[in-house]
């Protein structure tokens, strides 16, 4: 069996890199919102969020804050 190797090299401008870091910076934020929430209702309920749960949190997070 061959196995193939690529590799890219993006060549972005200051406008294409800015609305990437602030794409990454508003997910990293949901993450930690998601996560925190998770974190409080273990310690709450001694159990974790289901997928479900957590899909839906993040469906309201993402209603109700338009930056993510």
């Amino acid at each position: 069996m061959r196995v193939r190797a690529y590799k890219y090299r993006a060549y972005d401008s200051n406008t294409t890199a800015g609305v990437l870091k602030t794409q990454l910076e508003a997910v990293c934020k949901l993450y930690n919102a998601l996560l925190h929430a998770e974190w409080e209702k273990y310690l709450k309920n001694k159990n974790s969020m289901s997928k479900e749960e957590s899909r839906q949190l993040a469906l309201d997070l993402r209603n109700r804050n338009p930056e993510f």
